[in-house]
């Protein structure tokens, strides 16, 4: 079997051979929605031969098995760790940041009769970014949002819960994507991984029980009759009644029936360790074959780590989920 391998660029220059003979750990964490996906690289920095790289400076990552390397994307060094009781360096590195970081600042303004794409494709021109959603995401109407002390990332995560949806600024890109579907962002699925040798799997699989929730209330604010009303999804006891006021009746029942689906949703996940398998990124498909019954079937990996240490064993470990119904 072919070793792990890995090659690294450090603003734009090959340093992969310069630490290669040096390297400890590397480890490549692939987050979900708005989390950071994350670099961290551990150095035998024996005989301080490693210079310390600039904070800033700009990493361009890959993984892989033998010569067949897979690109997990562009870094940016936050922090650096040396330790004095030892010859190490630690080098911590987060995705590469969006043109503007005042996506994350918090504001206060109102929008009337826009829609989720358009707010997105608003949002997204304001930090120099490039808008990327799925159709049926973009055509969700909103007759009034209110965005008080609360940043646009965080806005449009807040709306994008009603509907099972993420947001997340990568690199040059504003994008939002149907959470648990195994999609991107323009509604092509995601790349099947397919598993089929339980010899080569570790894990746990962890079964909850639906809620028995039958019904679900939401509240909305009707500004022509200045009163708060209500709208009901489902039928029957008991009904779980949600504490949030939408602005419209089609918000409330909206966010009614998506949480009725979720409250009636067995939950399931599976905690899964392999050999190194680069391909495996945060929303893949997984397909999980001749393993337990409770393993096996259709899963997307909600959160992945991928760990390369020369000589030893090296692994992809993965949160995984069920996807939506």
């Amino acid at each position: 079997m072919k070793p792990p391998a890995f090659k690294i660029l450090a603003n734009g220059d090959d340093i992969t051979r310069k630490i290669n003979d040096r390297l400890e750990r590397l480890t490549v964490h692939d987050a979900p929605g708005v989390k950071s996906d994350t670099v961290t690289i551990e150095i035998d920095n024996r005989d301080q031969a490693v210079e310390l790289p600039e904070t800033g400076a700009k990493l361009e990552v890959w993984i892989g098995i033998g010569e067949d390397l897979t690109f997990k994307g562009i870094y940016q060094v936050t922090e650096l760790e040396e330790p004095l009781d030892e010859d190490a360096l630690v080098i911590h590195a987060v995705s590469a940041p969006y043109k503007s970081g005042t996506i994350k600042a918090p504001k206060d303004r109102t929008f009337d009769k826009i829609t989720y794409g358009e707010l997105v494709g608003q949002v997204a021109a304001e930090h120099g970014l490039t808008p990327v959603i799925s159709e049926a995401l973009a055509s969700i109407e909103f007759d009034h949002i209110d965005q008080k002390a609360e940043s646009d990332v965080n806005l449009l995560n807040r709306l994008g819960r009603q509907y099972d949806a993420i947001a997340k600024p990568v690199a040059d890109r504003l994008l939002v994507t149907p959470k648990g579907e195994g999609k991107t962002a323009s509604g092509q699925d995601m790349t099947e991984i397919v598993i089929s040798d339980p010899a080569n799997s570790s894990g746990r699989v962890t079964i909850t029980e639906r809620s028995d929730y039958q019904a679900v209330i939401a509240h909305w604010f009707d500004e022509q009759d200045q009163k708060k009303k209500a709208v009901q999804t489902g039928s029957g006891e008991p009904v779980f009644t949600m504490r949030r006021q939408y602005g419209s009746e089609q918000e409330a029942q909206d966010a009614a029936a998506a949480e009725l689906a979720k409250q009636q949703r067995g939950k399931k996940s599976f905690s899964l360790e392999r050999p190194l398998t680069p391909e495996m990124a945060a929303e893949a498909r997984v397909i999980v074959q001749n393993h337990k019954a409770s393993a096996n079937g259709t899963w997307i990996a909600e959160s992945v780590d991928h760990v390369i240490e020369p000589d030893r064993f090296s692994v992809s470990s993965a949160k995984l989920i069920t996807p939506k119904n």
